[in-house]
């Protein structure tokens, strides 16, 4: 079951709408939320970042787009669905392409429930490896929150055709930007913590952003800054955070082993002060 644009439907093909307008899904941006039972976790800040996205991209907002207003679409969206979702995903795009005659069009949404959870109970150990076919910027997709596409899906491709879970992507400087599964950070054995600046392409989301401040609050520092491949190597243990699949431990990079220890003790306690 899925809200599209306030019409409860049990999926898109039995939307009554032009063919346009389901086109427009490829001019989109979506946000994923986590879910605690009913309730929207850190929405104020997924909330804030969508609409910050969105004026961006140059969407048209709507001024009944408040957070009560997606709170109320989720509501009507529960009633209708059974199933016990841990997060919610909500995708804002373009009802047309833009023109020189209507250069802001409608702006439609859809809200999807989804199983999958942010927060695994044990942040399974991922085997990594570089993709160094192509290079990353660091530009508005990285800085909003997107892994740019298409690199990051044939990077991903790569992991599969190489039995890894995921691909480390370069910057065109060589240093680390992201992974496939988001941003990485990387603790080292004398108990620093760091992870790729927005100038390398780290990647900047809500969940990121919470997990950080957490952190902060926790007294643990963060350092952000270029970090050259062979940091991997010299860490003790790696944790991956995407925007739209969650946290993740890294097991293997290569014939270097981790252990994610204190890094998963970090992660259980952040997720618990969420209630999670």
């Amino acid at each position: 079951m899925i809200n599209f644009n306030g019409q409860c439907v049990t999926d898109l093909a039995s939307v009554q709408t032009s063919t346009s307008i389901l086109s427009g899904l490829a001019d989109s941006y979506s946000i994923y939320v986590p879910l605690v039972g009913t309730d929207l976790i850190l929405w104020e800040s997924f909330y804030f970042h969508l609409m910050a996205q969105l004026r961006q991209r140059r969407f048209s907002i709507p001024d009944h787009y408040t957070p009560d207003f997606f709170e109320d679409q989720w509501a009507t969206l529960k009633k209708e669905e059974s199933k016990n979702a841990q997060t919610l995903k909500i995708t804002c795009f373009r009802a047309a392409a833009p023109s020189m005659d209507q250069i802001y069009g409608e702006t439609m949404f859809i809200l999807e429930q989804e199983n999958e959870s942010l927060f695994p109970e044990d942040p399974a150990g991922l085997e990594i490896d570089l993709y160094k076919d192509a290079l990353v910027m660091a530009q508005l997709d990285t800085q909003g929150g997107k892994k740019p596409q298409p690199i990051t899906r044939i990077a991903e491709i790569f992991a599969l055709e190489n039995g890894w879970d995921a691909s480390v992507l370069l910057h065109t400087d060589m240093h680390l930007a992201y992974s496939s599964r988001g941003t990485i950070y990387l603790k080292y054995a004398d108990g620093s913590l760091k992870t790729p600046d927005l100038k390398s392409g780290g990647l900047s989301h809500p969940l990121s952003r919470a997990w950080e401040e957490w952190l902060s609050e926790q007294k643990i520092a963060l350092e952000k800054s270029a970090l050259a491949p062979f940091e991997l190597q010299q860490a003790e243990s790696i944790l991956l955070c995407d925007p739209e699949k969650g946290f993740a431990g890294v097991s293997k990079y290569r014939k270097t082993s981790y252990s994610n220890t204190q890094l998963t003790e970090w992660y259980l306690q952040f997720k618990t002060q969420l209630g999670l």
